[in-house]
């Protein structure tokens, strides 16, 4: 696009880990697509102490260092310097509020759009007075976000009647995965049982996340006991990735010294997840705190699992219902374990369940699909 710049502004430090970089490569790929060239690509992070972004190819050099919450006035002019002396017209950034410091300064320096993509939810949702003065802020802001793109329609929601933001203004786009690496069909050497000791007559119910309570992995746990110590099933194990050390002790309590203890496994923070979910049963996510569009719903149905969804924001659209996956009562442990038993007491339900996931994800949630979904949003509004 001529010598025009565009910069993207990401509020963490380079390479931390798993969940943001698919987003990165994304991020690059729309800039790539929107016709820039590398010399006029240009990514912020929070800090680069962990070194280049491992996200984006070795050669490309335009990598500095800004906290998108600074409010010294040194560093906001430094990056404004950065902003003129590279022609940067647009600023595409990761969870960009309403309102920031550098907002005005960077639009008096040439900035002419600033866009901001939302993983979240932007605000819980607002009624009446509450609202309308909300929408009245939004209005007189004249330095605000250009445009917002969310994840799901569940969090524009939380944007448009939370935080008042224009529904115009707004865009959803869906996360997309690597349909290859992430298949019901992939070969590998992982045998899951004897890397976890888990006996081979047991289906495996696959959960990869963070262990806050908001994830809601005690109420899957409660399911797993509900199963395993009140209704005697001796067919079932569950494998929970994502912890760290420290962190599963108050997990532990619920069922420690019940026959549930043999029946859970805890596997830490791996990169093989890909190799790992196919050999499992069904996957399922109980949040019951906010929750948005978690990729890891996509990679589970593109590997192959049917998957068990907490009735709740954005979860709701990660499945279609009762064809690709099933919603369960926020909270409700007992209700999550009757939507287990479905599965496992019919092998039929499951293998079709199955394959419908793996045929949606293939038709709307590919990384492909995610790009051009992105580009066009973004080039309607640069």
């Amino acid at each position: 696009m001529k010598n025009e710049s565009i910069l993207v502004l990401l509020q963490f430090g380079t390479n931390i880990g798993y969940a943001i970089a698919p987003l990165e490569t994304t991020f690059y790929n729309m800039a790539k697509s929107l016709g820039f060239e590398d010399v006029n690509i240009h990514f912020s992070y929070r800090d680069t102490e962990k070194g280049h972004p491992a996200s984006l190819p070795d050669s490309f050099q335009n990598v500095i260092a800004f906290d998108s919450k600074a409010t010294n006035n040194n560093d906001i002019t430094s990056f404004c310097n950065y902003i003129k002396n590279n022609n940067i017209k647009y600023i595409f950034g990761f969870d960009l509020p309403a309102k920031r410091k550098f907002y005005k300064p960077v639009r008096e320096s040439g900035v002419e759009k600033i866009i901001s993509y939302y993983g979240a939810p932007m605000s819980s949702i607002n009624t009446g007075l509450k609202l309308f003065l909300k929408k009245l802020e939004m209005k007189f802001n004249r330095y605000a976000p250009d445009h917002y793109v969310f994840e799901s329609n569940a969090m524009r929601e939380t944007a448009v009647n939370g935080r008042g933001v224009e529904v115009a203004k707004t865009s959803v786009v869906n996360l997309g995965v690597d349909q290859i690496k992430y298949s019901p069909s992939i070969d590998n050497e992982i045998d899951i049982y004897k890397s976890f000791s888990i006996p081979n007559d047991r289906k495996i119910i696959f959960y990869s996340g963070h262990m806050q309570k908001r994830k809601g992995v005690h109420i899957l746990i409660k399911a797993i006991k509900e199963l395993v110590n009140t209704r005697g099933r001796t067919d079932i194990h569950l494998l929970i990735f994502g912890n760290k050390e420290g962190e599963t002790e108050w997990l532990e309590e619920i069922y420690r010294q019940t026959q549930a203890e043999n029946h859970i496994t805890f596997g830490g923070y791996r990169d093989d997840l890909h190799m790992i979910m196919p050999k499992c049963y069904i996957g399922i996510i109980a949040s019951n705190g906010w929750d948005s569009f978690p990729r890891s719903a996509i990679e589970m149905q593109a590997c192959g699992l049917p998957l068990i969804v907490s009735h709740f924001q954005g979860l709701t659209e990660t499945i279609e219902a009762n064809e690709t996956g099933m919603l369960f009562r926020v909270g409700d442990f007992k209700d999550l374990a009757d939507k287990i038993e479905v599965f496992l007491n019919d092998q039929n339900i499951r293998s079709s369940f199955s394959t419908a996931a793996r045929k949606r994800v293939e038709r709307s949630y590919t990384l492909s699909t995610q790009l051009e979904n992105l580009v066009k949003s973004v080039r309607e509004i640069l």
